[in-house]
């Protein structure tokens, strides 16, 4: 399973990245998205816009990090 996390558009909407989390194997979800983007940018470009952002994908490192705070947090109190 793969979430969108965030999504940051540039000011003049050029490029936008977008953050994922995958419970799984996250590198593969990653290139997933990279054979799926041809069709993804052809519907964005259906919106009524000026410009249609080019979309880059990362995965979304505040997830690890939360996982870490986690584990550290139950070493220090294992009663929980």
């Amino acid at each position: 399973m793969v979430s969108i996390t965030e999504v940051e558009v540039s000011e003049d909407f050029s490029y936008s990245t977008v953050y994922i989390s995958a419970l799984e194997e996250p590198e593969k979800a990653l290139k997933f998205l990279g054979k799926k983007l041809p069709s993804l940018q052809s519907a964005l470009g259906k919106i009524h816009r000026n410009r249609v952002p080019e979309l880059r994908f990362c995965i979304d490192p505040r997830i690890d990090r939360g996982n870490r705070v986690d584990d550290l947090l139950k070493q220090e109190n294992p009663d929980s």
